[in-house]
């Protein structure tokens, strides 16, 4: 079953590629991942995310996110929050664009295997992306939104005494534009594998691989991507 929606993912992400010009670029992200409990239905996630090219060697986007998470039941979560993020234009790379976005996600899960589990993500962003020609700002802003689908697969890979613990991740997300200022309806395509060591029940790194493929006018750019991130998960919860 995992197959067969990961190769639907790629299978329509393929059909909306255009014949325009591929560039292609390297880059590497670096992301603080918080999540706080604060109680046995809610958990606060913030995420700091720096994004930066190889060659040159320039930042190339700033994202901040906040948003909080409501659990319904052990496989179901619901979530609302809010993204800054700032992208230097391809033109002028001094030129750094904002946008503030909303978004609002479903998070679903289920246990496979007694070390194996299927996640699914669907997000809904609420784009405000300022107005600009690729080599200034413009007064206003145009809005959109845009639909992602996500399928991740987590194993445990080890488990040590110490509990310490080794987690692989795949993962496939698609996402969709829709709306009149839309550039257009395919926006891009994430394909992702990666390895988390959790350190203790605080801390863990993750480090992994990520091939987007994303649209641009009628041009596309293909980026291979090192990310590495540092998980801070903390309670509020009264100890037992």
């Amino acid at each position: 079953m995992k197959n067969t929606v990961f190769l639907f993912f790629h299978f329509v992400s393929v059909l909306t590629y255009g014949q325009g010009t591929t560039t292609h670029q390297s880059l590497y992200w670096i992301r603080y991942y918080n999540q706080t409990q604060l109680s046995s239905k809610y958990t606060l996630h913030v995420e700091l995310d720096e994004r930066r090219l190889i060659e040159p060697a320039i930042q190339f986007q700033f994202f901040a996110h906040a948003h909080l998470h409501r659990r319904f039941s052990k496989w179901a979560d619901v979530a609302a929050g809010f993204t800054y993020a700032s992208t230097n234009s391809s033109k002028n790379p001094s030129l750094a664009v904002p946008e503030i976005r909303s978004f609002q996600e479903v998070n679903l899960s289920k246990q496979v295997a007694k070390e194996f589990q299927l996640q699914l993500r669907y997000r809904l962003d609420e784009r405000f992306v300022h107005n600009n020609n690729k080599l200034e700002l413009q007064d206003g802003y145009n809005f959109f939104l845009r639909h992602r689908f996500r399928l991740q697969a987590s194993m445990t890979i080890k488990k040590f005494e110490s509990g310490k613990t080794v987690i692989g991740k795949l993962s496939d997300e698609i996402m969709f534009n829709q709306g009149s200022a839309a550039p257009n309806s395919f926006d891009q395509n994430r394909a992702y594998a990666g390895v988390e060591f959790q350190f203790n029940k605080k801390w863990a790194v993750e480090f992994g691989y990520l091939n987007q493929y994303q649209s641009s006018g009628n041009d596309y750019f293909a980026r291979d991507i090192m990310r590495w991130t540092v998980f801070h998960r903390l309670s509020l919860l009264p100890k037992e």
